[in-house]
């Protein structure tokens, strides 16, 4: 049974552990990103909770969670589109057909846009990673 902030801090585990390429800022913790190498900031954001079936009785039921994890990839504008097509490359990896391990968070798709110059120093492209999960509940009486 995963739950939502089970499954955000799964896929945040999950994506720390394969990166290894430049630093990463999680949403929501504070750091400061050093403009001058290329750095990564990584997020996950559920949609929505849909019921889907009612087990038995006594309000137990399974939903169906759906968001999408998110690498926005900064490198810095005179390094050249080839860093950032390679650091594309790495994250978009690391989701494509995966189910992440210990639970049953599925990866569907996974796509990438630039999205140009940021602020006149740094390049930036944003990775999109959608999944979806079953939470089984049980609805307080």
């Amino acid at each position: 049974m995963t739950t939502p902030e089970q499954a955000r801090l799964a896929i945040i585990k999950h994506f720390l552990g394969l990166w290894t390429e430049t630093p990463v800022i999680v949403q929501g913790e504070h750091g400061e990103p050093d403009n001058t190498q290329a750095w990564v900031e990584f997020g996950v954001i559920q949609e929505n909770e849909r019921p889907l079936t009612i087990i038995g009785g006594g309000g137990h039921g399974q939903a169906l969670q759906q968001g999408y994890a998110y690498a926005k990839i900064y490198t810095p504008y005179d390094s050249g589109i080839e860093e950032s097509d390679r650091l594309t490359d790495l994250a978009e990896a690391i989701f494509k057909d995966v189910t992440v391990a210990d639970t049953d968070i599925r990866f569907k798709r996974v796509y990438s846009r630039e999205q140009g110059v940021q602020g006149g120093n740094t390049f930036l492209v944003l990775m999109r990673a959608e999944f979806d999960f079953f939470e089984i509940f049980v609805e307080a009486s």
